[in-house]
């Protein structure tokens, strides 16, 4: 009677085990098995092609350009080995550095990548392929709060915290000789408290993913996995919902590649499912140095200049057709908002919804603290587009809103960051063309009151143009984006529009 007693509670403790099936859980595999319960990480792939999507020409300025960041709605990169300590904000629809922001008391030895958490920006001076005998590897930590308004600006060196660290596995620091190294690092981003590091493996082929604590300190980096990629890993970054993109080239051929990691074990990133994506020759898109999610699916890729056919460039890419709707909440189409007479009209669409409660609306003054203004409804689940509206009636100057996504499980995603300028009037609509290419002239609509006042401004708020209405001459203004102001004499007739020139 014991013994059988025994065997029914064995079999009711570990009955979820007894009739668990691992295995591959990702339709899109070739090894796919619909029966099973448990992602082993063993789905094996088809070859899958894919091409970047160019965005810009970057400024001369970044021709180094290393790792980059989307952070407070703009993407952020700084160079590479031996320039100087600094990080640019760059517009994403032109070659325009929209501020210059140099770290007080930093030294960029070999600045590699950066990585943000919602609040504090970190740059990792962990480069080490020359010897691969570096001792002084570190990654600057420093509020976003801590960059002054302004075109040039220094975060001050009291701003500024340092992560000293070494790799605990390495034993041996003479010099390997140029490229000879397990221990070089281009790749790192942030995830619960911690950062995570993929190295840059010259000898094996492979990846080792460290971790190391997001505090100041002097630490040792934490070995916990490594995984072949048969290449040169360049960049890293991670979304909302823990989709993990590595990106590097292979070292003879120079063919670029993406890896895909998703449906993992929490912290192990290679036990689940891992796809590589094939980016074409290297001679294509240039060297890959730096790769960022602006939402769930969609992001960036920055090259740095390798010759004058082959300058610095940013690329853009889009992920959702490969990936599974649980790590899809929400898939964006747009989001956008224009000013109004009273306030802002918010647009935006999605391309599927998943476990979709609704949008939590908030809006900010400084693009920094945000408040919730509002609630809109989501469809739940839906594999259809849908769009949606939302007014602001608050009125005001510059202002920001983003959107915080909410599912029916508790869980909160957000979008990009918009910014509204003033309140619109409908002859701003007349502004012919908003975005064009050059040369085109910039002229006003007609019938404006002569005592209007009429400015443009480039995005460091510098004043390229100004006059009354009969005093401003039609002019093209070199490519970049641009803020135009009319003033009117009578309230409310006050309008401003973005212009692109392309």
């Amino acid at each position: 009677m014991r013994f059988l007693i025994f065997i029914l509670l064995y079999f009711l403790v570990n009955e979820s085990v007894m009739f668990a099936q691992s295995g591959c859980n990702d339709p899109q595999a070739l090894n796919y098995d619909p029966g099973v319960t448990s992602n082993d990480g063993s789905c094996i792939y088809p070859i899958t092609n894919y091409s970047l999507t160019l965005k810009t020409l970057l400024s001369t300025t970044l021709n180094e350009s290393s790792g980059i960041v989307y952070a407070g709605g703009a993407v952020w990169t700084h160079n590479d080995s031996g320039n100087q300590p600094r990080m640019y904000k760059i517009d994403t629809l032109s070659s325009t550095i929209i501020q210059t922001v140099t770290i007080g008391g930093a030294t960029n030895v070999d600045w590699e990548d950066l990585a943000f958490d919602g609040s504090n920006f970190y740059i990792g001076d962990f480069g080490n392929n020359a010897n691969g005998n570096r001792t002084d590897l570190k990654i600057y930590k420093f509020p976003m709060s801590a960059i002054p308004s302004g075109n040039n600006v220094t975060v001050s060196a009291g701003q500024v915290q340092i992560i000293n660290f070494s790799y605990e596995d390495q034993v041996d620091f003479n010099p390997q000789g140029p490229n000879n190294t397990s221990f070089d690092c281009e790749s790192m981003f942030y995830r619960d408290d911690e950062l995570h590091l993929f190295t840059k493996d010259w000898i094996n082929g492979s990846t080792t993913h460290y971790s190391l604590p997001n505090t100041p300190g002097t630490y040792e980096a934490v070995n916990l996995e490594s995984y072949f990629v048969d290449g040169l890993i360049t960049a890293a970054d991670i979304s909302n919902p823990g989709v993990i993109m590595l990106q590097g080239y292979e070292s003879s051929g120079g063919s670029l590649f993406f890896w895909i990691l998703f449906d993992y074990q929490p912290g192990v990133f290679f036990s689940g499912n891992k796809r590589r994506i094939e980016l074409g020759p290297w001679s294509g898109s240039g060297q890959t140095e730096g790769i960022c999610f602006r939402n769930n699916s969609y992001g960036y890729v920055s090259c740095e200049r390798v010759s004058a056919s082959n300058p610095a460039r940013l690329f853009s890419f889009k992920i959702s057709q490969w990936l599974q709707p649980i790590f899809l909440p929400v898939e964006w189409v747009y989001f956008k908002a224009r000013a109004t007479p009273s306030g802002a009209l918010l647009e935006w669409e999605t391309a599927m919804e998943r476990d979709n409660r609704g949008f939590v609306v908030e809006r900010s003054e400084n693009g920094l603290s945000f408040r919730e203004i509002g609630f809109v409804p989501g469809k739940g689940d839906s594999d259809e587009p849908q769009r949606y509206q939302f007014t602001d009636d608050e009125p005001g100057e510059t202002r920001y809103y983003r959107l915080r996504q909410q599912g029916f499980s508790g869980e909160e995603y957000f979008s990009n960051i918009v910014m509204v300028h003033g309140a619109e009037q409908s002859y701003c609509q007349e502004i012919m063309p908003q975005t064009f290419t050059r040369p085109v002239q910039i002229t006003l609509p007609p019938n404006l009151p002569d005592d209007t006042r009429v400015l443009l401004f480039d995005l460091l708020g510098r004043t390229i143009r100004q006059g009354n209405a009969p005093e401003w001459n039609a002019f093209a203004p070199p490519a970049g984006v641009y803020v135009l102001k009319i003033t009117g004499p009578e309230p409310g007739q006050n309008c401003v529009v973005k212009i692109v020139l392309e």
